[in-house]
């Protein structure tokens, strides 16, 4: 196990900047996921650590070392293409074997240590029985697994993983989520993991680094960029649906706060002991609000917008339902009931105002977050 310090680097093509100034390490063990939307400079990422690509400025550490300048093949760094690249005359064994029988290992591995290593990690991967197919014999999963094995055989420093299950459908995602954090853990990677999903690197990072633009957005765990996070940016990219955005007025009052939503024509009332409020006092803000955080009512409560249910859609375990409210905004409220009867009718969102999340408008950075939630086990599903 070994630490990767990544200090100030930045990546430009020409007069883009692919990467900004961008600085973190990864713990010994450690999985840090980087999440971000598409052109956020993520592979770029990932393609600079390896040495695939040249940085413009700044340094990378392993252990202690400074391997900026260090050839790819030397860093003793692994990394996992998105496309797999698996070669389609060789098996899966030989595919498995290829980084093993490199040049530069001959003296380390003679071929009873390279069968052995395969069968080992073959075990791991639970593809032991398709070590004499071809890729083209194989599913998308299998396929997976193999480049993967390719990856995890040579017993690198540190794993480099670009989207590694992008390709598989939304059933073999969900149990290769659990199942790479369980290899992870086994083999007491450190890894650097990229990803768009966010339900994929909440689930997987013991860290999770969010960048935008190339640049570093917030790095937490899953809970600070669930419940905690920075900025509007990190609160919209973590959810599915995504958090619902309010422009409001915020007021102080004895003991509590009142949020103006006067679009809504309608007031959001909540207790903080923060005082750093109170310097927000009349001004503009930004309110989110998880769908998980709102209920529908037929009648008016506290803390309700009144709206139109338009639309339902079934879920696995609940219903996205999606409320026209003002000016023809729309929000999406998560239930485990099915408001069926309900349909095109005139309702109440009612939001649990201890759980809100304020930002600024100006910047859209972070000001208050409500309590942290009871848990967001349902993102590691």
């Amino acid at each position: 196990m070994y630490r990767l310090e990544v200090k100030n680097i930045s990546k430009n093509f020409g007069k883009t900047t692919a990467v900004k100034n961008l600085s973190f390490n990864c713990e010994e063990g450690e999985t840090i996921t980087l999440l971000g939307p598409t052109g956020a400079g993520k592979t770029t990422t990932l393609r600079c650590l390896a040495g695939l690509e040249e940085l413009t400025s700044g340094n990378i550490y392993l252990d202690g070392k400074d391997i900026s300048n260090i050839p790819p093949n030397h860093r003793e760094l692994a990394m996992f293409f998105e496309n797999y690249a698996l070669y389609p005359h060789m098996t899966v064994r030989e595919n498995i074997a290829y980084p093993l029988r490199a040049p530069s290992r001959r003296k380390e591995f003679n071929e009873e240590k390279i069968n052995k290593r395969i069968e080992e990690i073959a075990g791991l991967l639970q593809i032991s029985e398709l070590l004499d197919r071809k890729p083209s014999e194989l599913s998308g999963g299998q396929k997976q697994r193999t480049a993967l094995g390719r990856t995890l055989v040579r017993k690198p420093k540190v794993f480099l993983l670009d989207e590694p299950i992008a390709h598989l459908d939304a059933v073999l995602r969900h149990r290769m989520r659990g199942e790479m954090k369980s290899i992870f853990q086994k083999l007491g990677c450190t890894v650097i993991y990229v990803t768009h999903d966010y339900r994929e690197a909440l689930s997987i990072g013991d860290r999770i680094l969010v960048i935008k633009k190339g640049e570093l957005v917030q790095l937490g765990n899953a809970e600070d960029i669930w419940g905690k996070m920075n900025n509007v940016f990190v609160a919209k990219l973590a959810g599915d649906p995504p958090i619902n955005i309010f422009k409001g007025i915020l007021h102080t009052g004895e003991g509590n706060f009142k949020i103006e939503l006067r679009k809504q024509k309608a007031d959001i009332v909540f207790e903080s002991k923060k005082e750093n409020l109170k310097k927000w006092e009349e001004k503009e803000i930004i309110l989110g609000v998880r769908p998980n955080n709102m209920t529908i009512s037929t009648i008016k409560k506290p803390n309700s917008i009144n709206g139109t249910l338009s639309a339902i859609e079934a879920m696995s375990s609940s219903y996205e339902i999606t409320v026209s409210i003002s000016e023809g905004k729309m929000i999406k409220v998560k239930s485990k009931i099915n408001f069926k009867d309900l349909l095109n009718k005139q309702i109440w969102v009612n939001i649990d105002s201890e759980r809100i999340h304020l930002f600024n408008y100006q910047d859209g950075e972070s000001i208050y977050h409500g309590r942290t939630p009871v848990s967001y086990t349902h993102l590691r599903a």
